[in-house]
């Protein structure tokens, strides 16, 4: 382990009285690190139930508690491994055997006292551990299809359109902007139900505050301009400079709002109102796309005679060009709004603000109904759990009584939070105190949220890394060791990803930078990673004939072994499939082909219609096509054309089917 370049960080990671943010890259054996943090966290307390391990899948919770359980017994049943990093959860796990025989835990027969749960679960816990304190009362079983109930709650709320009533009014606004189209409206309905627990808690403050959604906009704008001001501080002057020139020498009818900067001695301010002036100004340093500009021409007032100017202005695009943080801000402040909201906006703002708590209440009557819920139900009982009332302070009694058995709290993929889930984390430690001994634990890589799952906003955990959360700061650390990869692989992923990434941190998009792995394994023999591309009218075909030919040789080569195919999307295998199948190749996926899809789904669709109906020729004409009966094409020519003569075809034609199938 001596070659570990984090060490330290991983060392500084167990020590049990800290709180810590993590950001662990793929491969960088964060789960280990929990596993290691869990069991000296164990040496502290006096209950292991004081613990709490949060996951966000069932699948890594079970992981986890089983490499946990499996360290226990190892060092209660066998010798200390001789590899170093083995014998150091070796070591953390036979201190917490000795307190775990000390105080009479017995966690080695009784492993579910480790309390590891997923977050659906850990809300599902208070919601219905104090279901009679909250408004919600009872938590029903939740609903493995909640978009159906989605679809209803926003079919029933259209269906208030032809009264005469504010919801109709309000509706007829909603829908205008969609374009006067029901299904448009009821999908983006029921799309925002899946997501409520984001809105929900907000929207009643917007619907009476008029000016909500516009301090919003102002917030974002005011962010991001500080952030480029900032990064063109060293260039202010001679760009102020630069630009009162340029308005001087624009020419006449070409961009006439540059030349209103005629006179300009400082940049502008960082408020709302200033945003167009800066894209005046930034309009010199890129492009009408938005790249980096290369060259100045008179057109943007510079004219050629003037090569001195011209060559001061080169140099600071180049500078500019250099810094590609610096075009990534520009980028973001190009796209920023620069009017305030209108009276049709806000209109449209104003319905979502009454209709939306409609719909909200039109699903809770579904789901009581059905006696069913869904997950964001389930997270904003729990919330409302823990919200404390407005005249007991800070604290609700069930926090505290929270309070009192919880003093770690673990959240492993902290990446995928949601803004409803920090909240209900920051809630849950509203009473902590920091170097009380309760600690939080952060871990995650923000480098892999990429799908917002669960509505998830990697923005927070970049928030985590700058600001407390609740009332605990947790200190960053940051894993680089890579133990999955071959140095070949990873230094071939640090260049490629480097470009692919942001250059700079951006909160509100959640934007990421890439972080560099360092490889713990070394290069192996060859080349690591190989690079071909397919363009053309026919490059799919070409890709999936080169893919399919390239299996074959592994499998040549590597009789024993497997080979993994990663491809964007389903639809990206539909030239991959059939090429394997042609080259005899056998391949296994999943949720890849649709059940529908398969033949024998098929001909048992086709046999149930023929049998239902007689006189579907179609279905009959399938079954006789398919293997198990055998006729090719010619045959059935020949079936459907006879008795064309006679006076009832039709009859004759299906006659002949029927005892054409009767004999196979």
């Amino acid at each position: 382990m001596n070659n570990i370049a984090d060490m330290q960080q991983r060392l500084q990671a167990l020590e049990p009285e800290q709180s810590f943010i993590v950001s662990a890259p793929a491969g960088s054996g964060k789960t280990g690190l929990i596993t290691q943090r869990v069991l000296r966290l164990l040496c502290t307390v006096q209950q292991p139930e004081e613990i709490l391990s949060i996951t966000f899948t069932r699948k890594a919770a079970g992981e986890m508690a089983s490499r946990i359980h499996s360290a226990l017994r190892q060092a209660a049943f066998h010798t200390r491994p001789d590899n170093e990093y083995d014998g150091q959860t070796w070591d953390l796990a036979s201190a917490a055997v000795a307190r775990n025989n000390q105080l009479g835990w017995n966690l080695l027969d009784m492993p579910g006292r480790l309390r590891i749960q997923t977050i659906d679960g850990f809300c599902r816990y208070i919601a219905s551990q104090f279901a009679l304190e909250t408004q919600f009362g009872p938590i029903a079983e939740p609903s493995e299809q909640p978009q159906i109930h989605y679809q209803a709650a926003a079919r029933a709320l259209l269906e208030r359109l032809e009264e005469s009533s504010e919801a109709a009014q309000q509706l007829a606004v909603l829908l205008s902007h969609t374009g006067n189209n029901l299904d448009r409206c009821e999908t983006l309905l029921s799309e925002l139900l899946g997501k409520r627990e984001q809105w929900l808690p907000l929207i009643y403050n917007a619907a009476e505050n008029r000016d909500y959604f516009q301090q919003v906009i102002a917030q974002v704008v005011g962010e991001n301009m500080c952030q480029l001001e900032d990064a063109l501080m060293p260039i202010a002057g001679e760009l102020v400079e630069l630009v009162d020139y340029a308005a001087q020498h624009i020419p006449a009818g070409k961009n006439s709002a540059l030349g209103q900067l005629v006179g300009i001695n400082s940049l502008p301010d960082t408020s709302f109102e200033a945003v167009s002036t800066w894209k005046l100004i930034l309009g010199l340093l890129v492009t009408g796309d938005l790249t980096p500009r290369k060259i100045i021409t008179v057109k943007e007032g510079f004219p050629k005679e003037d090569k001195a100017t011209k060559a001061r202005m080169s140099t600071l695009l180049d500078w500019c060009r250099e810094r590609p943080e610096i075009n990534e801000l520009i980028r973001n402040v190009m796209h920023l709004p620069d009017a305030e909201i209108d009276h049709n906006q806000q209109a449209v703002l104003n319905a979502l603000g009454f209709l939306l708590p409609l719909l909200a209440a039109q699903l809770d009557v579904i789901f009581q109904q059905q006696g069913q819920c869904d997950y964001p139900a389930i997270t904003l009982a729990a919330l409302n759990a823990l919200e404390p009332a407005v005249d007991d302070g800070a604290i609700s009694d069930i926090t505290l009584r929270l309070d009192y058995q919880l003093r770690h709290i673990l959240v492993d993929e902290f990446q995928d939070t949601s803004a409803a889930q920090i909240k209900l984390l920051e809630q849950l430690i509203a009473g902590w105190q920091p170097n009380d001994g309760r600690t939080l634990f952060l871990v995650g890589d923000a480098m892999q949220s990429l799908y917002g799952f669960r509505n998830a906003n990697v923005g927070l955990f970049l928030n985590a890394q700058r600001h407390p959360v609740g009332p605990i700061q947790c200190t960053p650390l940051t894993l680089n060791s890579n133990f999955r990869s071959q140095q070949g692989v990873i230094d071939w992923v640090n260049t490629a990803f480097s470009q692919a990434f942001p250059s700079v941190a951006n909160i509100s998009r959640g934007a990421i930078p890439y972080s560099p792995s360092t490889a713990i394994k070394p290069a192996g023999e060859g080349q690591a990673v190989s690079f071909k591309g397919f363009a053309g009218e026919d490059h799919e075909a070409a890709e999936a004939t080169y893919i399919a030919d390239l299996c074959r040789q592994l499998k040549a080569t590597h009789p024993s072994e497997s080979t993994a195919i990663l491809v964007r999307g389903r639809g990206h295998l539909r030239s991959i499939v059939p090429a394997l199948r042609e080259a005899d190749l056998d391949w296994q996926a999943i949720d890849i082909t649709p059940l529908a899809s398969r033949m024998p789904v098929i001909d048992l669709l086709s046999i149930t219609r023929a049998l239902l109906s007689p006189a579907d020729k179609i279905a009959w004409l399938a079954v006789l096509r398919a293997p198990f009966c055998g006729l090719n094409l010619a045959d059935l020519l020949t079936v459907i054309n006879y008795g064309k003569d006679s006076q009832n075809p039709v009859c004759c034609s299906i006659g002949t089917v029927d005892r054409l199938y009767a004999t196979v």
